[in-house]
């Protein structure tokens, strides 16, 4: 899955009634969104729409820029 198939699916996803991510996932996302990486992400983790839409901005903005990992 590249970047901005990643990014769509947690647009998508995450509008879910579970919203619910692999931490490679969200690893991922955290990290082209630039933002510190947590040690104690649980392998599954429910990301809604309101956390994961600003991220997924700010990933969009860095790929797009070239910035992102």
């Amino acid at each position: 899955m590249n970047d901005d198939d990643l990014l769509g699916y947690f647009e998508i996803h995450a509008r879910t009634e579970r919203a619910l991510f692999h931490r490679g996932h969200v690893v991922r996302l955290l990290e082209l969104a630039g933002h510190e990486v947590p040690e104690d992400i649980p392998e599954w983790i429910s990301v809604r729409i309101d956390v994961a839409e600003p991220l997924v901005k700010e990933a969009r903005a860095r790929v797009a820029t070239g910035v992102a990992p």
